[in-house]
């Protein structure tokens, strides 16, 4: 598996943002990104999980606040090779997915924006929410 390596969080949003890295199960990684601004992420490697009993201790956990009277926004983000090759995977029910798991399964789905493995990304997120990988090197 590539090295995919974040780091900046940009927020365009008008909510905060929390980043916690779990990494075996290391939860002192953790970033917060108030609205409108950036933050630093220290050279962040996204955590290859290719197994559901490893996930609760290998991905990480992006936290959009919620709007008034609307509960926050919580999408995962880990790094699996699966059937459909080797991508930066995210969940928005905080649950692993791998076609390894059998047939009724499918391959987690691939985080959007430039999802392959390997190289360096920034994550962004957009004034109406959307969160996104972008290459940190345009």
């Amino acid at each position: 598996m590539a090295i995919t390596e974040l780091h900046w969080l940009t927020n365009f949003s008008n909510r905060p943002v929390s980043l916690t890295r779990l990494d075996h199960g290391d939860p002192t990684k953790k970033k917060e990104c108030p609205a409108n601004t950036s933050t630093f992420l220290d050279w962040w490697w996204v955590p290859w999980c290719s197994a559901g009993a490893d996930f609760a201790e290998n991905h990480i956990v992006i936290t959009l606040a919620g709007a008034p009277g609307t509960p926050a926004t919580t999408v995962d983000m880990w790094q699996d090779w699966d059937s459909d090759g080797d991508w930066v995977r995210r969940s928005t029910t905080e649950t692993w997915t791998n076609s390894r798991q059998g047939p009724a399964f499918r391959p987690a789905d691939k985080f959007p924006g430039i999802s392959w493995a390997g190289g360096d990304r920034h994550i962004r997120v957009a004034a109406d929410g959307g969160i996104t990988l972008v290459d940190a090197n345009t």
